[in-house]
């Protein structure tokens, strides 16, 4: 993968002006099937999806770490 970052805003599965992710950021290139992964991402980020404009809820793969 390639070090060099972009100017990026990531969004949602939705055409909702309110499923903007991150905005502002600089990201390196992704490619499809690429994971994105979130320390923290709050309580409300899973919460606030719905089935709108007939798509599904994102899967969630939660990660649980036991730390030293």
């Amino acid at each position: 993968r390639s070090e060099k970052k972009y100017p990026s805003v990531i969004w949602g599965q939705t055409c909702d002006p309110f499923d903007c992710v991150i905005k502002g950021s600089e990201l390196p290139l992704y490619e499809i099937g690429d994971w994105m992964i979130w320390h923290n991402m709050g309580a409300y980020s899973v919460a606030n999806s719905s089935c709108f404009n007939g798509y599904q809820p994102a899967h969630v793969y939660p990660i649980i770490r036991k730390t030293a």
